[in-house]
């Protein structure tokens, strides 16, 4: 799985931090320095929450396509 490298991947690429992500998408700093991290992993609501904020498809987040 993907998830890990494309959440840190479109964070960066957003110039966001784990903060704000977090306060966008009600997700705990924590957590989500998790899931970037590939220590746990995501809901379904939390990830399609992701996918909304980075405007890509939960499968592009999920997966690898093209978002390299």
């Amino acid at each position: 799985m993907y998830l890990p490298r494309n959440l840190k991947l479109l964070r960066n690429r957003a110039n966001l931090s784990v903060d704000s992500v977090a306060t966008q998408t009600d997700v705990t700093p924590e957590n989500l320095t998790k899931f970037e991290e590939g220590n746990k992993t995501p809901s379904v609501a939390e990830a399609n929450r992701l996918a909304a904020l980075y405007n890509v498809s939960l499968e592009a987040l999920l997966f690898r396509f093209m978002l390299c």
